[in-house]
């Protein structure tokens, strides 16, 4: 009969088990996640069509100022990793900047942020709104390449652009026959893809700014006609075959 010791080493070892089972996996593999950092970040992305313009992003809690940065850009595309707070939320973030407003003045706009740390904020200005969006930390491996589909079976060219926290992962012609959909390139971490898809000519260019929240999630550039489309699937949800 086992001893008291060994039974008690027993049921330790199956609750260490059964605790490491529960245990949110990474991508692609069945490690769990490391834990989540203790900060909140910040991050500024904008392409705003060309058009130049400055912006300066405040975060105050409590009345006290937490951080204050100025970003200013081209209007080609812009990111730019602000910073990061150590003190949990709630939050108050102003985001300030010189392009026009309808209705006269300069877009603004203020929002209060829940703040909970190991997530990131990201402030995605373009030349008609200011949005706010948001994922979770530590960015993880995705599973799922870049995908481009089209919905003519006649060779067509499209031009594909796609960067990942500002470094571009994939700039190329794309020339395929068929619909696909076909798969361009692998993507590294989950977070922030800014991506352009434009036709043959050149003429036709749609700009976005994703959030891949999931190491599931599946990025798709399209061309329907001469119209490129810019769409993110959850992994949830299968894209469409054509």
């Amino acid at each position: 009969m086992p001893s008291k010791r060994l039974l008690a080493v027993a049921l330790a070892a199956m609750v260490l088990f059964a605790g490491c089972s529960a245990l949110p996996s990474g991508g692609g593999g069945g490690d769990a996640d490391p834990e989540a950092p203790d900060y909140h970040g910040f991050t500024f992305v904008s392409d705003t069509g060309g058009n130049a313009y400055e912006a300066t992003v405040t975060v105050e809690k409590d009345g006290e100022r937490l951080l204050e940065r100025s970003v200013s850009g081209d209007g080609d595309g812009t990111y730019v990793n602000l910073s990061s707070v150590e003190e949990a939320g709630p939050y108050t973030m102003t985001v300030n900047t010189t392009i026009p407003a309808a209705g006269g003045g300069n877009m603004s706009e203020q929002v209060e942020l829940n703040g909970s740390l190991g997530n990131e904020t990201v402030i995605d200005v373009s030349y008609l709104a200011i949005e706010v969006k948001s994922f979770a930390l530590p960015r993880q491996e995705m599973e799922e390449p870049l995908y481009f589909q089209k919905n003519i079976d006649l060779p067509i060219e499209a031009q594909v652009v796609v960067t990942h926290d500002g470094e571009t992962v994939y700039s190329e012609d794309v020339h395929r026959n068929g619909t696909g959909p076909f798969e361009l390139a692998e993507l590294p971490e989950t977070g922030v893809y800014q991506v352009s898809v434009g036709d043959s000519d050149g003429e036709n260019w749609e700009n976005d700014t994703v959030i891949l929240r999931d190491p599931q999630s599946k990025l798709f550039t399209k061309l329907d006609g001469d119209t490129p489309v810019i769409e993110v699937y959850p992994p949830e949800m299968p894209p469409p075959s054509n």
